[in-house]
This record gives C-alpha cells, structure tokens and sequence, in this order.
C-alpha cells in the first residue's frame, strides 16, 4: 500500500548546477539565499536539477495519478519540524491534484514547496484513496471510510526503509482539495476521541482548504454539477453525501463546528468557471459560500482558478502559488516560533484553561454564531455596511460610549445579521467579542453569562487582561455565583477600563430583548463612557418600550445610533430567488416571490420554511395550500411571543392583550386602529396611546401597517 518515497541526497561537489538552477529558480520568485535557520541551500529538490542522470529521481507515466495511502515527497536533511499532507479530491490522485498538465515537474510540492525559506524545514506529505469513479469499486464506500484509511495511515504508515514515520510528533498542516477537505473533517472529527489518534489529533494545528464544499445550501446543485464534470459511469455512496440535506454532511458540519476553533484554517474558493468538455460549456462548480466556512479567525481568500486548476499552478511566480505559499510560509513560521518558546507557550496555554475555568465556560462562545452564520444567505445582509450610522458607529473617534442599536420583529433575521456584522468586523481584523442571548436557554439570558463570555474572549486577544483576572480569581472569587455587578466591578471596571489599551474593542450583543433584565444591561454598558479602553457596542433585539426608554435615559456621554432592519425587503428577495428551487415559467415564479415578499411581513422564518414547502410543491393547487397554511416550525416563534405576555404583563393587561387578539383573530379583514378602539371603546377609556400599547401588548402578534 505504501510505496517508495521521493529520495533527498546530501549536497555535494557536483551540486553547482542545481546551485546556479536554485539561484535562477529564487530570482523568479521572489526570493534570495539566507542564513537564517529558514534557508534552504542544503535541501535539493531532485526534479530542479538540470541533469537528474546521476540521481534516483523516479519517473511515473502520465496516466498514474499517483500511490495510494501516505508517503513521503520530500523530507528536510537535518530533522522537520511539521508535517505538511495534501489530501486530493473526487476524481483526483497524489499526484494528479497537484501537477499542472500531469507534467511531474510542476508537482509543486516537490518541485516548489522544498525551496522555500521556512517550509523547507517541514517534511512534506501526500494521501492518496480510491476517488476514481469511472472504475469499479464498492459502491457503498463513504466519506467515513476514507477518513478511516487516513487515520490509519497516520498512525501506521511508514517509509521506504520500513521506518515508523513518526506523526504526530510535530504539528500537522493540511492541504486538501475539494472532497479532499471533508475527508480531513471526518478524520478530524473521529480521533476526538479515540486514544488511539490522540497524538496525531493533538499534533494538527492547521488545514488549508482549496475549493472545498462545506455547506449544503446549494449542495443539489453542487452535486449535479460535479456530476457534469465527471461523466459519471455508475454511482457511488461517497458522491451521494454531498447531496442536498444529507445527513452526512448535516452531522459533519455539526461536530465540526465544535473543535474546529483549536485550527488555523484557511479557505481558498474559486472564482472561474470550470470547462466541462461538452460543447465548450463552462460552469462554476462552487460558490464562495459553500467554500467558506464563516468561522472566526478563519481566513477566506479567492484565486483566479476554476475548480481544477485551483490546486495546480504554472510555475513559482504563479501569483495562485504564491498566495497559497505565503499562507503555508505563514502557518510554519509560526510552528518554527512556537518551538523556539515552548515554554511560554505552555504557560499562555495553561492560563487560557485557568481563564476558562474560572469564566466557568463550558461552551465555547462562537458556538451560536457559527449556528446563525450557516443560516446566512449569500448576498444578504450586505446594506449594513452602507448605512450611515454604521458606518458612523465603526469609524466614531473620541471618548465617550458609541452604542448603535438594531432593532426589528420577531424573526426577522436579527441574529443572521448580527453573524453577518460578527463576520465583517473579524475580517477587518478588529478585537471583537459577542454573546446571543436566548429566551429559551435559562444560561444564556442571564448577565453572568454574559459577562463572563465576553471577559474570557477578551482574555484570549489581551494576554495583560487575562493574567489580571487570573491575579483577581486568586483572591478566592467565584465568578459563577457571583452577581453580575460584582463581575462587572471586579473585572471590567477594576481591570479593563483602566487599561491604557489602544487596541479598540467591539462587542456584539444580539437578543438583548430576550435577557433576564434588559434594563441593568443597558444601564450596566453605560459605564463604558469612563473606560480607558476605547469600546464600541452593537446591541440586536427586538424594538419594545422598555429597551427604547432606557436608552433613552442614557447620559450625553454615551453616543447613540439606531437602525431598523424591517426596511430592507432586498434581503428576503434575494433569500427567496436563491432558494426557491420549484418548477414554472419566469412569470410565474416571480409572481410567487411577490406573494411571498408581501406576505412575510418582513418574516425571514416563515419565508424559509414557506420556501421549504414550496419546493416540494408539483401543481398549482399545492403551491395555494402552501401559500395559505402555516409552514410547519412556526409554532416554537409563537409560543415564545405567547409566553412573553404572560410573563411581561400585569393581569390586567393580558385581559387585555387577550381581547385584541381575540377581535383581531375573528376579523374577516385587517382591522384598523380606529375601527378596534371602537370596538374596545369601554375597555381602552383613559388609555394614553391606544396605537401604541396595542404593539407593546401583543408580544409581536399585532403588526402596525
């Protein structure tokens, strides 16, 4: 299974040809010799020399794409310190994915990773797997089944010598390439935990994927134009789970999610349409949005390349190379740094679980943005960037608080926006913390939590921060029982407003309607204004009278702004035209996107899952009963707005609350605000504002037109 590597012999008198070669080869490049530990002259690449005839360089035909299982490409003199595995896709080979043309001297990791200062200290890898689709094979073998094979391999696999390879015994870098990338995953995700893998799983440290389908959003079609592509021949497990709603990929993407924050991970996606051979057609294999996974930290990038040529490059100044380079350079210059303070990067671990601990964090905060970032829609949300007052709120100068509040109705995608607006401020690079506070999670709506969130984030980008709030829980302080003011002096106003910290902060705070006690938030962030530490506050919720009046009663010093996202209809058309799959001419489709726009309400939920049954529809008769019943998954919505008014409300008002609604419900038409005070003529006597408590009573039944 595993065959001979790629042979590396020690540099001799005869090496002045490859010298004067290398030389040209850096010149083109880009780069010049070192002495640093980085430098590379003493490595030599076979297939750069100019005259292999004296060398054990292997030739392959052009036809073999390359061994199967892990080998060894290339392997520095003097020890590595990472492992670096590329891992090919569907259709694809060891060797194949990575050549240019099949031409074996543009197998860049051979011929180009090993020149390169600091990647040539890491021993270089390939995985290869059955993936050809057009032979025989088990038509039941499945994503998991590879993943298998490569954990095995990891942990068994050895060199041409019959010499344990060793992994795991330094950081591991992956280099995947389409399905390549969802193999890795499963790996990943099965040594979690097996004690068996926990050295190898320990030892991964990065994955840089190229062009790899993450997302099921446009999975079916994903599926049918990889299908195009590979002119298939008879079908195969592993080509199923990529369908649409599968639950493979359901389940991957879900345990992923998990751990996949312990990574580096970087993204490449495609941008040109990929020839299929057919009538000179092109299509776009994958989008950027099943490319990326929209994780924090995560780093996204495009190459000029369609889905094949994503992976291979002409030369060393191939600007596609070059940007994949910089990115592998990065990732082993940061392995070779932390080697070089090992020590210190222990004690920065071990702080990072004492802060944890002591935050009593047992879930990891970006946990419910990746949920609501998955959700998003490519294409939406992009008009937050171009508002004024955002715009205003991210670029404000000067002391003082900078609060901007969104607001919207129920369900009206205000938690995929705020994702949206995590997502901008982390690709801006900004020090950026949040928390989603959920109604229906007892934890996740109290102050403590919160807090405690947002301090533990703040520790893991402020090293100063977090060993300050070590020193604090040393003084015997329970942070989990302890009242949120008590968190918010001890840790926020003893420690990081006093801080002379430049580096801004931003912090996210979405479902601010659905906390314990909205008002001692609120009044809690108005303190921000004394803070040394320059902090920027978004907070997301629904609009009510109790949230708009303390902000309200905010004091000058705090700077606020407020937009309202129900204007934005843009949003829930290009939701619809890129999910609604069902069939029908132009003009009726576009009728039905009109109801459906109109219909909503600004509703994002009930346009999903009205778009969900839609699809599902076959005649014109189905597509009227969708449109007129309630989609299934409503329900949970209306029971929380329903509990909100028995938990909100005096006795009286809910008699109250319950009359309007029960005029409203057995109305044949929409009722006008004149038209219900008539009704309730005897029961709103002396009321204030009739329109007004008719939107505050009804806990978001009621909608103002």
């Amino acid at each position: 299974m595993f065959s001979k590597g790629f042979i590396f012999r020690r540099k001799s008198s005869d090496d002045n040809r490859y010298e004067r070669s290398r030389s040209r080869h850096s010149s083109r490049s880009s780069l010049s010799p070192s002495n640093e530990e980085g430098d590379c002259r003493t490595i030599n690449p076979l297939s750069q020399l100019s005259t292999p005839t004296n060398l054990p360089i292997r030739k392959y035909s052009e036809t073999d794409p390359g061994p199967l299982g892990l080998n060894v490409i290339y392997t520095p003199e003097n020890g590595h310190k990472a492992d670096i595995v590329f891992v090919h896709g569907l259709g694809g080979g060891s060797r194949w994915t990575w050549s240019k043309s099949r031409n074996p001297e543009l197998l860049w990791p051979l011929t180009f990773l090993p020149l390169e200062p600091d990647i040539c200290l890491a021993r270089i890898l390939s995985f290869g797997y059955n993936a050809n689709f057009k032979k025989a094979g088990s038509v039941g073998t499945v994503v998991l089944d590879f993943a298998k094979e490569l954990l095995f391999d990891l942990k068994y696999a050895r060199d041409e010598a019959k010499r344990d390879l060793k992994m795991g015994r330094v950081p591991l870098i992956f280099v995947v390439h389409s399905m390549g990338g969802l193999i890795v995953k499963e790996a990943y995700i099965q040594g979690q935990n097996d004690p068996e893998y926990e050295e190898i799983i320990r030892a991964i440290s990065a994955i840089t994927f190229l062009a790899t389908p993450h997302r099921g959003t446009n999975l079916a079609e994903t599926l049918n134009r990889i299908l195009q592509l590979t002119i298939i021949s008879n079908s195969k497990q592993y080509i199923s789970e990529l369908a649409r709603n599968s639950f493979s990929l359901q389940k991957l993407n879900e345990q992923f999610r998990h751990i996949a924050p312990r990574l580096d991970i970087v993204s490449f996606y495609e941008t040109q349409p990929t020839p299929l051979g057919l009538m000179n057609a092109q299509l776009m294999v994958l989008e950027k949005d099943s490319s990326v996974l929209g994780y924090p930290g995560e780093t996204s990038k495009a190459l000029n390349a369609d889905h094949h040529g994503i992976c291979k490059f002409d030369s060393p100044r191939d600007p596609n190379y070059i940007t994949v380079r910089n990115v592998l350079k990065s990732l082993v210059a940061k392995i070779i740094s932390t080697s070089r303070s090992n020590e210190q990067v222990v004690l920065n671990g071990r702080e990072t679980r004492d802060l944890k601990a002591i935050m009593a964090i047992s879930e990891l905060p970006d946990e419910d943005y990746i949920f609501f970032r998955d959700q998003w829609t490519r294409g939406t949300n992009e008009w937050i960037v171009r508002e004024k007052a955002f715009i205003g709120w991210l670029n404000a100068k000067g002391p003082g608080l900078h609060l901007l509040w969104l607001n919207g109705g129920a369900a009206t995608g205000k938690s995929v926006l705020s994702s949206f607006v995590i997502n901008n401020l982390i690709e801006r690079d900004y020090c950026c913390q949040y928390f989603f506070l959920r109604f229906g999670n007892r934890k996740k709506r109290t102050l403590s939590l919160l807090l405690r969130s947002i301090a533990y984030q703040i520790g893991q980008r402020i090293p100063k921060f977090m060993r300050k709030v070590i020193e604090v829980a040393d003084e015997a302080v329970d942070f989990e029982s302890a009242d949120p003011r008590t968190i918010w002096q001890r840790i926020f106003k003893s420690i990081l407003f006093r801080m002379e910290e430049q580096q801004s902060l931003y912090w996210v705070i979405d479902g601010l309607d659905e906390a314990d006690d909205s008002r001692a938030l609120i009044r809690m962030l108005s303190d921000i204004a004394m803070s040394s530490t320059p902090i920027y506050i978004l907070l997301v919720s629904r609009e009510t009278s109790e949230i708009s009046t303390t902000l309200k009663k905010l004091p000058i010093a705090v700077h606020r702004a407020t937009i309202c996202i129900e204007t934005h209809q843009e949003d829930l058309r290009c939701h619809i035209r890129q999910e609604l799959s069902m069939s029908g001419t132009a003009e009726f489709r576009d009728s039905i996107i009109k109801r459906l726009v109109e219909g909503a309400e600004n509703n994002f939920l009930w346009v999903r899952l009205a778009v969900e049954k839609l699809n599902t529809c076959h005649t014109h008769a189905d597509v009227e009963k969708a449109l007129q019943e309630l989609p299934v998954g409503m329900e949970a919505l209306y029971d929380r707005m329903a509990t909100s008014i028995t938990r909100d409300l005096t006795p009286p008002d809910q008699a109250l609350a319950s009359t309007l609604l029960q005029c409203v419900t057995c109305s044949f038409r929409t009722l006008t605000v004149e038209e219900l005070s008539q009704v309730l003529y005897e029961d709103i006597s002396g009321m204030l504002d009739f329109q007004q408590s008719i939107m505050e009573l009804c806990g978001g039944f009621g909608v103002d037109r």
